[in-house]
């Protein structure tokens, strides 16, 4: 492991952290906050992820965890939207309405 991997580590722990303290921030931005710390908990994911595999320390767990790298890619624009429209809206965020409209 280079300087680079636990530079990345860092990061990843500084995104698992600050994702916590958004689950628990209390206050009138509660929808928000919890979209923004699901999307800061994805892009640590994502880092460990790739850190792993750059680092090729666990090629068993790389493989394992492959199926699941996907996911926080093709999550961070749509929480990245809800995030933005609860923060300038005060329009619930229904889910409901959107797979209705996806049909």
């Amino acid at each position: 492991m280079n300087i680079w991997h636990i530079l990345f580590l860092c990061f990843a722990f500084q995104s698992f952290f600050l994702s916590i303290l958004f689950v628990l921030k209390r206050g009138e931005l509660k929808t928000a906050n919890r979209i923004w710390a699901l999307f800061l908990f994805l892009f640590a994911f994502n880092i460990v992820f790739n850190v792993l595999f750059w680092s090729q320390i666990n090629p068993n767990l790389v493989t394992a965890l492959s199926l699941s790298y996907v996911l926080p890619l093709s999550l961070y624009r749509p929480l990245f939207y809800f995030y933005v429209r609860a923060l300038t809206t005060d329009i619930k965020i229904v889910l409901k309405t959107y797979i209705l409209r996806a049909k």
